[in-house]
């Protein structure tokens, strides 16, 4: 009996051996990650959008003089016609005594014969015009009430 004995020990005590060792192997080795332990990492290159635009950008204008239209009032002194429309030249009298001298580039609604008649009338007139190039140019001449 007492090699039985001995040959049951050695049996528990094998198989308690294989089970351990079959623990023994796996403590070192890493576990597979768990769906929940799953880090999330930004990818390992920036995305860069490459879309071209859709139109060329229209072309910035350069700023131009916008001529300002001016006002002035005074006496005939002088008118040129041009034609039976036109006025050549103009001359007004401001109130400080100062002689405007305008062109014209067309009609400015009124002709030289009335521009005339206010001359010889003392009626003042209102000139609208355009300072171009060092050029007064009327655009318009308008009969002024008297006072």
């Amino acid at each position: 009996m007492g090699k039985s004995w001995l040959l049951i020990a050695l049996c528990v005590l094998a198989a308690a051996l294989v089970g351990c060792g079959s623990e023994r192997g796996t403590v070192g080795a890493p576990k597979p990650p768990t769906p929940q332990a799953e880090a999330t990492y930004p990818p390992l290159r920036a995305t860069v959008s490459t879309k071209a635009p859709t139109e060329t950008p229209a072309a910035v204008p350069t700023p131009t003089m916008v001529p300002i239209l001016r006002l002035m009032s005074g006496w005939v002194v002088t008118a040129i016609e041009r034609n039976s429309t036109e006025i050549e030249l103009l001359r007004v009298r401001h109130e400080s005594g100062e002689i405007w001298e305008f062109v014209t580039d067309g009609p400015i609604g009124i002709d030289a014969a009335h521009l005339l008649l206010h001359r010889d009338t003392g009626e003042r007139v209102e000139v609208g015009f355009l300072d171009r190039d060092g050029f007064l140019i009327a655009l318009v001449v308008n009969d002024l009430p008297t006072r």
